[in-house]
């Protein structure tokens, strides 16, 4: 039996469930007769929360989940598993691979370590971007949550960059490359003129999250400072064959991929995806890099 989780939450309706589990149980049959398994390979599907999946993926079972970026990282210190495909988005003929964000400071921090006893600006309602910025800040040796502290959440994104540029805070997570976006919003809303932009630099820059030009085949290299939006992985070798006489990993992957490149609606009723690209783990070897310099650890462990 493989087991296949999906997100805990979400549309995963019984009937996409059970067709999904079908259809990879259908392609992988040929190649269960010529290897040393059961006559019949059995694939089921089921929601999973981050907990029960890291559990499952280091239990020895032959178990893959879709997990977030943390999840997977995880993972894979506790037993190595392998990523196999990632979650994509498109947006106006776009294609990204995650999120990511860029610090924001007032002109007058010069590192990460000018940033002890400031505060930083944050919106109401996002606290993924700060969280981000507080990992990227920490990979480069400095720990915003214990030196810095938090003012009111602001209700936009132009205001908080107001509140920075007033000296009210020192710092700002910001969608990566989007701050000449929101200086012309706040030249139009206060009519300020271009002198606003000296007073804000960016820190530390958010990686690269928009694909282009690579081929649909070729595993994806994720830059730092990038998030994957999901990752679906594996049980470790032990528990999941991925050699070459027993080759039943990549065909597991060529399955899903072929049901989610048929049932696109699927794929984004289940992920919010459009679409899904190939990773191992040398494409997310800067993705655990990086949280493993910001000595991040998950809260619950197998």
């Amino acid at each position: 039996m493989i087991g296949l989780a999906g997100p805990a939450t979400g549309n995963l309706t019984r009937s996409a469930q059970s067709a999904l589990a079908q259809a990879v149980a259908d392609a992988l049959q040929p190649v269960s007769e010529t290897l040393n398994l059961a006559p019949a390979v059995e694939v089921r599907v089921q929601r999973m929360d981050e907990a029960a999946a890291l559990r499952a993926l280091c239990s020895g079972a032959p178990v893959t989940a879709w997990v977030n970026a943390f999840t997977y990282v995880a993972a894979a210190r506790t037993c190595g598993v392998e990523p196999l495909l990632v979650l994509l988005r498109e947006d106006d003929g776009e294609v990204r691979v995650g999120v990511a964000y860029d610090v924001i400071v007032a002109a007058r921090i010069r590192s990460a370590g000018d940033l002890a006893g400031e505060r930083y600006c944050r919106v109401e309602g996002q606290l993924e971007d700060w969280a981000f910025a507080a990992l990227m800040l920490a990979a480069e040796g400095f720990d915003p949550l214990a030196q810095m502290s938090p003012l009111p959440a602001y209700d936009s994104e132009t205001a908080a960059l107001r509140a920075l540029l007033d000296g009210e805070c020192a710092a700002l997570a910001l969608a990566a490359g989007t701050l000449e976006d929101r200086l012309d919003e706040l030249t139009a809303e206060d009519n300020s003129g271009p002198g606003d932009r000296e007073g804000v630099r960016v820190l530390i820059a958010g990686g690269d999250a928009l694909l282009a030009g690579e081929s649909a085949g070729d595993p994806l290299v994720l830059p730092r400072y990038v998030v994957p939006y999901g990752v679906w992985v594996a049980a470790p070798d032990s528990a999941l064959p991925a050699g070459d006489d027993r080759p039943l990993r990549q065909e597991l992957v060529a399955a899903v991929r072929a049901y989610f490149a048929e049932n696109p609606s699927i794929l984004n009723r289940w992920f919010g995806a459009s679409q899904v690209g190939a990773v191992d783990q040398s494409g997310l070897a800067a993705l655990r890099a990086w949280l493993d310099g910001a000595v991040w650890d998950m809260a619950y462990a197998p």
